[in-house]
């Protein structure tokens, strides 16, 4: 169970990936492509659904793995990657004329806090763990409408 950073028209965006033993994968998602620019966000049923699942592939397995977040390699990846571009933005802004440099630079700064709150969000929620009993964490799971306020 991981969650996937938000977009413009796709938010609450979480993925639930199934692998069976014959490494066949299935991905499910809580929300859903309604049309262009419009996602259904389907939380209210893909939080009971993942609960239960859990719950159930435990009891008929207590062998199986269940884990939350990203691979480790995945993980890893992604905050280096976001590392290496921040640096690299900052270089650019660096090296841009005397008077764009300030406004530009500052630009970038409040966008970057802006979008540093779903990075850290991201990074919360993927690093990887594994679920020793069947309690699901509720930062790896959807915001339902009651607790969105």
């Amino acid at each position: 169970m991981f969650y996937y950073a938000n977009s413009r028209y796709r938010v609450n965006n979480y993925c639930c990936k199934i692998t069976t033993r014959n490494q066949a994968v299935f991905d499910i998602y809580s929300s859903t492509y309604e049309g262009f620019a419009n996602f259904l966000d389907q939380a209210e049923t893909y939080t009971p659904f993942v609960k239960e699942l859990v719950q159930k592939a435990k009891s008929a397995n207590p062998n199986c793995e269940i884990r939350t977040g990203q691979t480790s390699l995945t993980y890893y990846g992604n905050i280096l990657f976001v590392v290496v571009a921040v640096i690299f933005l900052l270089l650019i802004f660096s090296f841009l004329p005397g008077n764009y440099s300030k406004l530009y630079f500052f630009i970038k700064l409040v966008a970057i806090a802006y979008l540093g709150f779903y990075l850290v969000k991201s990074i919360r929620v993927n690093k990887p763990s594994q679920l020793t009993g069947t309690e699901i964490p509720d930062n790896v799971l959807p915001k339902l409408s009651n607790q969105k306020k």
